[in-house]
């Protein structure tokens, strides 16, 4: 995985911290980097994504609501919302990030969290699926042997 990609990930990771808890303080980010250290090549392009971001949201956020067809901010998913912001940062002030490569991010990171998304509510599900199939032959228990009953 490339550096910047990386950098993207734990941005979106920690913006989706923030928006949920409502606190985009340094305290916040700094909590969050001591339970999730960027490495150390990916670090000043994911503090830039994220101090990026949140000075300039309130911009970012009336640029995707203009833009976003009967859609409001509010109903957007955090994830996605937060991708989101992260693209504009990039195509609006990131000069060396050609706009493809910024919208192409945020759509391979947006597939990536949904299929695990899919994956973990899959794995969860099937868990819980009853087995159809009954034998007629009861089973024996594991931890006792049959001479001791």
């Amino acid at each position: 995985m490339g550096i910047r990609r990386k950098a993207r990930e734990l941005a979106l990771q920690a913006l989706f911290c923030m928006d949920m808890t409502g606190d985009t303080s340094e305290d916040m980010l700094q909590r969050f980097c001591d339970h999730y250290v960027p490495p150390a090549k990916a670090r000043p392009f994911f503090l830039e994504l994220i101090r990026g971001v949140i000075g300039s949201r309130a911009l970012i956020d009336q640029l995707i609501e203009r833009f976003s067809r009967n859609w409001r901010l509010s109903r957007m998913s955090c994830v996605d919302r937060n991708i989101m912001r992260i693209a504009a940062y990039e195509m609006l002030f990131c000069g060396d990030i050609p706009a493809k490569v910024s919208i192409n991010e945020a759509i391979d990171i947006g597939k990536k969290i949904r299929h695990r998304r899919i994956w973990r509510l899959h794995q969860r599900n099937s868990g819980q699926r009853p087995n159809r199939q009954r034998s007629s032959v009861p089973s024996e228990n594991p931890r006792q042997s049959p001479a001791t009953g």
